[in-house]
């Protein structure tokens, strides 16, 4: 999760970075610590909270073909 973030100083940074061919900053900040990414995974339901979503069925199939490998 991430909004937009361009101040004037970021305009200027990016200036910067073009003359002297740096890696530009993202224009992205983000909305939360990554810090606490550990958490939120520890907190998530995979049923509740990603059911009918295309992660939960990249999951599901991650599983399957794990338990297939396994027996096999």
């Amino acid at each position: 999760m991430s909004e937009d973030f361009r101040p004037w100083i970021f305009r200027l940074k990016k200036v910067l970075a073009r003359v002297f061919r740096l890696a530009a900053q993202s224009t992205q900040r983000s909305l939360y610590s990554k810090s606490r990414n550990r958490d939120v995974a520890e907190r998530m339901n995979l049923v509740g909270d990603l059911d009918r979503t295309d992660l939960y069925e990249i999951i599901q199939h991650i599983s399957s073909r794990a338990l297939d490998l396994q027996d096999s």
